[in-house]
């Protein structure tokens, strides 16, 4: 079976033109879609490094990513452009969306807006375009939102959870600063914020990344009790927790997920294009860097087995990412932004 229709690729000796050829191509802009992560997938945590090797500080924006720079370009080609992305949508829309959107008016481009599709908030937010301005998407936002009358006891949950764990590490800031050497604990306490309605946050709390030695997780734990107090809450039918991004727990409404954005991209695709949706899944391509057990991208080669996933992690020797996961930065070289700038690249190269 070949990369394309789902199956893994073996190591080495695989190229862009092999992964996605013209074949390939063809499916992806007619029936499918681009399907993009956002965050280390087409806009990096950190800026490149200047003049001395040194990272600037903050996130990258539109203005910084060369991969980001090529989206307007691909929705002009007659691409379908997915974004689903843990960011909430007034920064998803102020880093990237906005100059994307401004410059295919520049251009003359503007019906080629309405070829981009955003989910926000980890799937909660949809995102429309009516022609004129981007907007929340009320009936699909009724149904992923966090009720308002649940929140209060919500954020009190996860606020529990921040102190307990403050507490751990207050008992012995020694011992944790020396497991977790790349936690920045100065960063303490944990704090709770809510986004768009949709998700409440607890951060920062380490994770596996940033141990010593792989094997502590006090994340992990953390989590597991935040499934007690959700139990004895009676809120777990309503609402869901999740381990997310770098050093958060998550509270959402329980279905919200990647899932259930890309779930509804389909069906949107399938609208346009007249195809049915398996056709539509057998033509997408999803890139993404989280492929791992735990990482929020694992979800759609599981649930999704016909669309082609990328992943542009670092590759591992000769190791696929996983079960139906491409790497993406062997196939092109490169890894992060920059693989994707490569696919992106390609794909404009066959468009010529």
């Amino acid at each position: 079976m070949s990369a394309g229709e789902g199956g893994d690729m073996s190591a080495g000796g695989v190229g862009l033109g092999e992964l996605l050829d013209a074949a390939r191509f063809e499916r992806l802009r007619r029936a499918g879609a681009l399907v993009l992560d956002v965050d280390d997938t087409l806009l990096a945590r950190e800026r490149s490094a200047g003049a001395g090797g040194v990272a600037s500080r903050g996130e990258e924006s539109f203005a910084e990513s060369a991969a980001a720079a090529l989206l307007p370009e691909l929705l002009r080609c007659g691409f379908r452009v997915g974004l689903v992305t843990g960011h909430g949508w007034r920064q998803l829309e102020r880093r990237l969306v906005m100059p994307v959107v401004e410059r295919l008016k520049e251009s003359g481009d503007a019906p080629a807006i309405g070829r981009l599709g955003i989910y926000a908030n980890r799937g909660a937010t949809k995102i429309v375009w009516d022609g004129e301005r981007h907007a929340v998407e009320e009936i699909y936002g009724g149904r992923h939102q966090l009720r308002a009358s649940d929140v209060a006891e919500l954020r009190a949950l996860l606020e529990t959870l921040g102190a307990e764990f403050d507490a751990k590490v207050r008992a012995r800031a020694e011992w944790y600063g020396a497991a977790f050497p790349r936690f920045d604990f100065a960063s303490l306490p944990a704090r709770v914020d809510e986004r768009e309605g949709a998700v409440l946050v607890l951060r920062p709390i380490p994770a596996q990344r940033h141990a010593a030695e792989g094997r502590l997780n006090p994340r992990a734990e953390v989590y597991e009790r935040g499934l007690e107090l959700l139990r004895r809450a009676k809120l777990e039918a309503d609402y869901e927790l999740a381990e997310s991004g770098r050093s958060s727990i998550e509270i959402t409404r329980r279905g919200v997920s990647k899932e259930a954005a890309l779930g509804d991209l389909l069906t949107e695709a399938s609208k346009a294009t007249g195809e049915s949706v398996a056709c539509v899944e057998a033509a997408l391509v999803y890139v993404g860097d989280e492929f791992d057990a735990g990482g929020n991208d694992a979800v759609i080669p599981r649930v999704f087995p016909r669309v082609l996933c990328l992943s542009v992690a670092p590759a591992r020797g000769g190791v696929e990412t996983g079960a139906g996961v491409v790497s993406l930065a062997r196939a092109s070289g490169a890894e992060g932004t920059a693989a994707t700038h490569a696919l992106l690249a390609h794909l404009l190269s066959l468009s010529a």
